[in-house]
């Protein structure tokens, strides 16, 4: 049995992984690194509600 998916999911989680890229990408050359807190919020708090979601929904990512 397969999930459905939400219109955007993969695009959405796709975007997530790119923006960490460029975090880690950003990574000072001494190893110190320069992080933008609202980027990494933002793709965190996505991710959260995308785990949670599929928590409370028996294991599938997005449920109909």
């Amino acid at each position: 049995m397969g999930a459905n998916f939400a219109q955007g999911y993969f695009s959405q989680l796709d975007e997530d992984q790119q923006m960490l890229h460029s975090i880690i990408a950003g990574s000072g050359s001494s190893g110190t690194k320069y992080i933008d807190n609202g980027g990494l919020d933002t793709v965190l708090d996505d991710l959260y509600l995308k785990v949670n979601a599929c928590l409370l929904n028996g294991g599938k990512a997005v449920g109909y």
